[in-house]
Formats: C-alpha cells, structure tokens, sequence
C-alpha cells in the first residue's frame, strides 16, 4: 500500500497519492513511536515488506527527519547487526522477507551517508550472490536460505 502511493506520486505526479502516501507515512511515525527497541523488534520479526525503503523514501521527497528517523527503526536489527559485523546469519531465514530489508538499509544510507548500513548491504549482496546461489539462478530452496552446511548423516 505504502510503496503503490509512493509510486502514484514518485511517477505519476499524482496529488491525492502524496497526501494518502504521507498520511500512511505519519500514522507509521506515531504508531512506532512508543514502542520500545524490544517491542519493534518483535514486531519486525513478522514479514514486513520493505517499510524502512518506502519510509526513507518519504523523507527523499520532504526533507522531513522524523521519515528518516521512522525508517532507521524499520531497520531489523536481527539481520542488520550480523550484516554489518559481515557474519552469514541466512541459514534458514525466509530469503523474500530478508531482501527487502536489505534493499531498505540500502535506502537509508544513501540517504544519510551511513556506512555501516552500505557494508551490511554490500555484505548481504556479495554472499547472496557469490556465495548463496543456486545453479538456477534462485538463492533459496521454498523460499528459505538453505543451511551452508549439510546436516550430519550420522
């Protein structure tokens, strides 16, 4: 929903998608803003979609810091802390859920200039797809990051 009214304005110039974009946008901003670290990052346990792009995105189009601070809040930890430390934390996680994610901290950094979020997306990119890809050309077995390691046989 976020990224469709995003996009209607980003592309189409269309007023009403701005105004509902950012409204959705706000209500995120004051839903999240008296959760805890913990309590979001329980919440972001659960797929997200790509909220801390589409929430960074925001902020590209006004300006407005409380879009960026929103969206670094967005930012899982659970995968981000591993990416940025360059430890392989995919084995068995849901690879859908974990590339818009990715493709978020991205956002961010480009926006803010923060490297650590740039090396924790360079990371994800660099073992996805030297390290994690199938001769296919997917990255995951139903939708998950296989082990990297088989599972003993004995």
């Amino acid at each position: 929903m976020f990224a469709g009214l995003r996009d209607t304005w980003l592309y189409c110039d269309n007023a009403t998608g701005r105004r509902l974009f950012l409204k959705f946008c706000d209500w995120a901003v004051v839903i999240t803003s008296e959760l805890t670290d913990e309590q979001m990052e329980r919440m972001l346990g659960n797929e997200h979609g790509g909220m801390d792009e589409v929430i960074a995105d925001a902020y590209a189009m006004t300006g407005d810091k409380k879009y960026l601070d929103c969206a670094r809040r967005f930012a899982h930890r659970q995968l981000l802390i591993p990416m940025e430390e360059h430890r392989d934390c995919l084995d068995n996680m849901h690879a859908n859920t974990q590339i818009p994610k990715v493709v978020g901290f991205q956002r961010i950094s480009e926006l803010d200039g923060d490297n650590k979020m740039h090396d924790a997306s360079q990371y994800f990119w660099d073992i996805v797809t030297h390290e994690r890809s199938l001769a296919l050309g997917g990255n995951s077995r139903r939708e998950h990051f296989p082990p990297r390691k088989p599972a003993s046989t004995t």
